[in-house]
């Protein structure tokens, strides 16, 4: 196991430029009473409303949709689900109610499901961005990220402000290695949402990943001026500023990620590195309970026992050095620090 940060992803549901749907004349006329309410704030007064519509066209999978957009906000995802399957059920052919579930059925973890719900609802509709958007979503929360990157590629080709899709776009890219595409979309994302944190954060990290250090500071810094309960974006800001010399601001910012954050492996891996990185009277001895705190945290991960040798090595404690360097091979069966490992256990002088 390897530490390593998390992309985050955004979720869209048809609840707003979709909220209408084409039906014919009269019966559009129907569902008006009920979708000013909505639009009004008053969603019991929508529901009731609905409910006259559906009294009179009981077959009417319009009518269903909109009682489960209805219920989709006013929290109650359970009853949203079963609107919108009776959606289905009457109308096939509603790609909005495929969409919508597929978002649900997301956030159930349900991935398999909200794929086939998603591709059935572009397959109907291929111009359906939001539907496009939540297959990119459903995709990759099943493992299948070049999937999602093709889908989340459609949307931007067909809505170029969608300022999410793009941040998704370029989140997915950085964790498939493709860093100057990733920092292309990430970039864009940061500029059409300039006060959306997230696109500031995954912009930081993309420019922080292709050496860019200085610009990632400024973004990373921005991030959690915009969301100040945001702990990845202190830590990872804490990691640019070590890596820029400045050791003190670096404690500082990944000692606010752990106020948010407390038992974060990786920020604790972090911390120890960015006070071992520090020539301070206490930091050795705060790296060390840092990364054992990490070790402890991620049972699995190499790194906190790797780092922990060395420094034990380079402060000549040597037992120690020898004792986390066993745990190193032990959890890292690829070795893949075998000669760094030997070159400090060789140079070690000490108990």
């Amino acid at each position: 196991m390897r530490l390593s940060p998390v992309v985050v992803l955004a979720l869209v549901m048809t609840l707003g430029s979709g909220l209408r749907l084409e039906a014919q004349a009269g019966e559009q006329a129907l569902y008006e009473p009920a979708l000013a309410k909505f639009q009004a704030g008053d969603v019991e007064g929508a529901l009731a409303e609905i409910a006259k519509v559906e009294k009179r066209l009981p077959k009417d999978g319009i009518a269903r949709y909109y009682r489960g957009v209805f219920l989709e906000k006013k929290g109650d995802s359970v009853a949203a689900e079963k609107a919108y399957r009776a959606a289905i059920d009457l109308a096939p052919d509603l790609p909005e109610a495929r969409s919508n579930l597929c978002a649900l059925r997301i956030v159930a973890g349900e991935h398999g499901e909200a794929i086939s719900l998603c591709e059935k609802a572009v397959a109907l509709r291929p111009d359906f961005t939001d539907a496009w958007h939540n297959l990119g979503i459903a995709c990759q929360g099943a493992g299948r990220d070049k999937d999602a990157v093709r889908a989340f590629e459609k949307v931007v080709a067909m809505a170029p402000s969608k300022a999410d899709a793009w941040m998704n776009l370029g989140a997915l890219r950085l964790r498939g290695g493709d860093k100057d595409k990733a920092l292309a979309s990430l970039a864009e994302a940061a500029r059409l949402a300039p006060r959306d944190y997230l696109a500031r954060f995954n912009y930081g990290a993309a420019l922080a990943a292709t050496g860019r250090l200085d610009k990632a500071a400024v973004e990373l810094e921005e991030a959690t001026r915009l969301n100040p309960r945001h702990a990845p974006a202190f830590s990872r800001l804490g990691s640019v500023l070590r890596r820029l010399g400045h050791g003190d601001a670096a404690v500082a910012a990944h000692e606010a990620g752990k106020k948010l954050l407390p038992n974060d492996a990786a920020a604790a891996l972090e911390l120890g590195l960015s006070h071992a990185a520090r020539a301070g009277e206490g930091d050795a001895l705060a790296a060390a309970a840092e990364l054992t705190r990490a070790e402890k945290l991620a049972k699995a991960a190499w790194e906190p026992p790797y780092y922990l040798g060395l420094l034990h090595a380079r402060a000549g404690r040597c037992s120690e050095a020898r004792a986390a360097m066993e745990r190193y091979r032990q959890r890292d069966k690829k070795e893949r620090m075998a000669n760094e490992v030997r070159a400090a256990l060789a140079g070690c002088q000490g108990k």
